[in-house]
């Protein structure tokens, strides 16, 4: 998962920019970019603007199930190899 993807959903989880970047420890700014990349990228907005209260869209409801889907299917293949070479390890550490 990339990490555009992965701000959105650490925003999502607080359903809040600010809060989401004092827990992570960084700005709010970086997270705003990173959700703006995300909704680029995909070519539909994820939340009905930036400011808060945070509200999903429908389309961006459908993309939050999408990415926790993403999220499980690459905590659970961890540490699984094919030849010796872990082919599901994107990098993302999520604990």
């Amino acid at each position: 998962m990339d990490i555009n993807s992965r701000a959105v959903l650490e925003v999502y989880s607080d359903m809040s920019i600010s809060a989401a970047a004092k827990r992570l420890g960084t700005s709010e700014k970086y997270l705003a970019d990173k959700v703006r990349t995300a909704e680029k990228l995909a070519g539909k907005k994820i939340f009905e603007n930036l400011e808060e209260p945070l509200r999903l869209t429908h389309e961006g409801k459908d993309y939050i199930d999408w990415l926790n889907y993403v999220k499980e299917c690459q905590i659970r293949t961890a540490g699984y190899t094919f030849d010796g070479i872990n082919v599901f390890d994107s990098g993302i550490k999520w604990f």
